[in-house]
């Protein structure tokens, strides 16, 4: 009898130890990430367009391979992505999806993006972005505008117009010119020593309040201008040459009237 009830203890010992080990193990995280690309979160952008592109990716490890990816926006249906995959040489498998966003609606949205694995497992990630297309370029580059100049020395002049009076009040204006160099302060400056030829100005107006270190872009405009100082100096020539000929043309009025006066003296005295 003793020996049962030893027997029968012993194996409610085993299963009370193994059973946490199983459920321990059913709760496993799965091998693989999951990333939304796009849209942006809402810290790092607004977007001024009501169609925008949906991308999610990721990598898998093991043996969790995603086999379907859906999004769901501000919590609608799911919809199944177009998924296409690539395993390297160590064996990762790199997964992209890609849709698109159509007729959103201004405001703020949120997006769940769900991978499904070949093991019956889901991850989830959810984002915030932001619609405002109140203002096609919330930063309006006043000059230089798209135009021919015929001076080396151009004002910038940037003017800020805010969406919304609650987003990024603190706001850096960078400029990049010809794809060269960046600058700061571009409300008030003067674009100096331009060659002629063909130039291209971009302007972009971010945060670093919002999500330090990472800038929080606000708005960004390019603007196309040609500087052609050869204009300029034809001007110069033509009108210095319209001077010399209207001087001329005096002169030889002057002349005449002189002559026909002395005549008349000439005559009148005989």
């Amino acid at each position: 009898m003793r020996r049962a009830i030893f027997a029968l203890t012993a194996v409610l010992v085993i299963v009370f130890l193994i059973q946490p080990l199983t459920l321990v193990k059913a709760a496993d995280t799965p091998s693989y990430k999951l990333a939304i690309q796009s849209p942006a979160e809402s810290w790092n952008r607004i977007y001024n367009t009501t169609t925008i592109e949906v991308k999610i990716s990721g990598t898998t490890y093991t043996s969790y391979n995603v086999v379907a990816i859906y999004y769901s926006l501000d919590g609608s249906s799911k919809i199944l992505l177009n998924q296409t995959n690539h395993r390297d040489r160590n064996g990762f498998m790199d997964y992209t999806a890609i849709g698109t966003l159509s007729k959103i609606a201004n405001g703020e949205h949120s997006l769940r993006a769900y991978a499904v694995d070949s093991q019956g497992g889901t991850l989830t990630r959810e984002i915030t972005f932001c619609v405002n297309t109140s203002h096609t370029y919330p930063a309006f580059i006043l000059s230089p505008s798209n135009t021919s100049y015929s001076e080396n020395d151009i004002p910038l002049e940037v003017v800020i117009i805010p969406k919304n009076p609650n987003y990024y009040l603190g706001l850096t204006i960078d400029y990049e010119l010809d794809n060269l160099s960046t600058h700061t302060n571009a409300r008030n400056s003067t674009l100096l020593g331009l060659t002629d030829g063909q130039h291209k100005i971009t302007v972009t107006a971010y945060t670093l309040e919002t999500h330090y270190p990472y800038p929080s872009l606000y708005s960004e405009q390019t603007i196309y201008f040609t500087v052609d100082t050869t204009k300029d100096n034809q001007t110069i020539a033509n009108d210095n040459q319209v001077s010399v000929i209207a001087l001329a043309v005096g002169m030889v009025i002057v002349f005449l009237i002189l002559a026909i006066v002395i005549y008349r003296k000439r005559k009148i005295s005989k």
